[in-house]
């Protein structure tokens, strides 16, 4: 613990900044008129939401795993759920109509999220997690085979898309359908 001292402060001070600022607002974006991603609505809706899912659920998910600190169990828990609830298919898609930012966040994040507070959740809550996880691999794929990344892998969105869809076949590994998670793995390896 000694030698991570520094770390494990900037650690416990986000926790502290993520419970401070509470939960994550549902993005409110797409609720407008003209083109989306050029609105500044847009701008700041992701802006603001890499600091609650990026940082603040990140840091409380380490905070769980890590430190068994209850208040980022707690808001890890709250939090994770919350964003759960919303609509990958809506303003949170990878690759919807409203911009792919928020999307991105999620798939970057909630695996790894959902995997270091497996514990926090109920059965009930689990089915419904990883369906909604499952949800996000499979737009992934979609978006991977639909911008031909095996022959073009250098488009900036698409590179990081194969780390992501590795990551969900992990973790998503036998609780979702299992031809599915080696199909995901195969094609990010």
């Amino acid at each position: 613990v000694s030698r991570y001292g520094p770390e494990l402060e900037v650690l416990k001070r986000n926790i502290q900044a993520a419970i401070k600022q509470g939960m994550p607002p549902k993005p409110r974006f797409h609720r407008t008129d003209g083109e989306y991603t050029d609105h500044p609505r847009y701008r700041e809706a992701f802006g603001a939401y890499r600091d609650y899912v990026d940082r603040n659920l990140v840091a409380c998910a380490l905070g769980h795993l890590l430190l068994k600190d209850e208040s980022a169990s707690t808001y890890a828990r709250s939090a994770f759920l919350e964003i759960i609830d919303w609509n990958p298919e809506g303003p949170c898609s990878v690759d919807g109509q409203w911009g792919d930012e928020i999307g991105l966040s999620n798939t970057r994040c909630l695996f790894a999220v959902y995997d270091w507070t497996y514990d926090l959740y109920t059965e009930e809550q689990h089915g419904y997690i990883q369906s909604t996880l499952a949800q996000y691999a499979r737009q992934i794929l979609a978006l991977l085979k639909r911008r031909n990344f095996l022959n073009d892998p250098g488009n900036n969105h698409a590179g990081r898309l194969p780390a992501y869809l590795g990551e969900a076949a992990l973790v998503l590994y036998g609780c979702v359908d299992q031809e599915e998670t080696q199909e995901w793995l195969q094609y990010a390896l």
